[in-house]
Parts: C-alpha cells; sequence; structure tokens
C-alpha cells in the first residue's frame, strides 16, 4: 500500500503486508506501529519519477497479483485522482486487472471485454481514452451499442443504465473507461471476494 493510506489501515485495526513510498506523510508514531507489527517497509527517494499509487501496484504486479483494487486514491488533490485514473491505461498493467474503487463507483478499464455486475438502475458511462473507440458493443444497458465508434471528447457514452444484474461491454479498437456507478449495494469485490486491497490468482 502506499503512503497516505497507512495510518487509516491502522486505525481500523488492519496491519499492511507492505507500505512502499517517499513515506514523507508518514508521522514518527506511525513509523514506528509499523515496525513493531513487523511491516515491510520499502522506502524511495522523495525526488522520483512514479507516484506512491504506482509504485505499489508495480510491486504488487511484480509478486503475482493478477487482481489489483485501488481504494481511497481520490484523497483531495485532483491531479493525484485524475494520474490514478489514467494509470488504468498503462501498457505496463495491461496484463492484469486493475480497478479503482471510490466510494460507491468502480472505476475500469476495458481493452477487450468485461462483464460488470450490479442491478438495474446503476448507472454506467463508457469513456473512450486516447483517442476513439470503435467496435464497441454494450448488452444490459438501457440504450445498447452494436459495433459502433466512440469519439475522444464525446459525451454519448455518459450516464447510461443497467437494464438488469449484469452488462457485457465489448471494444474491437482503442479502450474505453468504465465508470459503474452502484446503487445501494457494496462494491463488487466485497459481495464476491471480501479482498481488501489485492488478491492473487
Amino acid at each position: 500500500m502506499a503512503i497516505s493510506p497507512a495510518s487509516h489501515i491502522l486505525a481500523l485495526r488492519l496491519t499492511p503486508h507492505v507500505v512502499i513510498g517517499d513515506m514523507d506523510s508518514l508521522s514518527r508514531r506511525i513509523l514506528r506501529a509499523l515496525q513493531k507489527k513487523k511491516v515491510e517497509l520499502i522506502r524511495y527517494p522523495r525526488d522520483k519519477l512514479y507516484t506512491d499509487s504506482e509504485l505499489g501496484v508495480a510491486l504488487a504486479v511484480a509478486r503475482g497479483c493478477r487482481d489489483v483494487i485501488l481504494a481511497g486514491v481520490r484523497g483531495t488533490s485532483t491531479d493525484h485522482l485524475v494520474g490514478n485514473i489514467f494509470m488504468l491505461a498503462k501498457k505496463r498493467f495491461a496484463s492484469v486487472r486493475l480497478r479503482i474503487i471510490e466510494g460507491r463507483e468502480e472505476i475500469e478499464l476495458v481493452r477487450a471485454r468485461l462483464r460488470i455486475r450490479g442491478k438495474k438502475g446503476d448507472d454506467v458511462s463508457l469513456i473512450p481514452v486516447g483517442r476513439d473507440a470503435a467496435g464497441v458493443s454494450a448488452k444490459g444497458l438501457f440504450y445498447p451499442l452494436k459495433n459502433e465508434v466512440l469519439r475522444s471528447g464525446s459525451a454519448r457514452g455518459i450516464r447510461n443504465k443497467m437494464t438488469g444484474k449484469t452488462a457485457d461491454i465489448s471494444v474491437r479498437n482503442g479502450s474505453l473507461l468504465v465508470v459503474h456507478r452502484l446503487g445501494d449495494q457494496s462494491p463488487s469485490f466485497l459481495r464476491n471476494s471480501g479482498t481488501f486491497a489485492m488478491k492473487k490468482r
């Protein structure tokens, strides 16, 4: 996990396996608590090429995780939120399932196919990333799509609705950011696996 959530995790009486980053916001009290619990600490210099979030994801992938969930990455900084969203599209993470969970929103990138689970009436937005997305099909949405083009910068894919418990989305060329706003149910990783942050498979 990155540094900022460390105090929150300890406050929940949970113990992280790893804390990674420059540790500039880590208080001495929290650092001592982590050391007492024998948490693995991986320190980077403050002047580095990657954010703590990206370092954490890269470490998880290097250690065999194939389903990685980022939680609490919104914070109070818009630049970090945008950076974390665009991190989903990085080619270096294309081999793993990488999601952002914020409140009742699940944010994920689809490069080929994706099935999302929720309930009737959930909001689903499809946003092209970087360039136009071609060959876009979507089943299980109020406005279905069949082999269509979503233009970069267009609002056409914003705020569709699920018509049932699942929706299937596919894209032939390009990639889509899928933003799933849930109703009153918990995010899928809590419903399906009970995993808090990341899991191996």
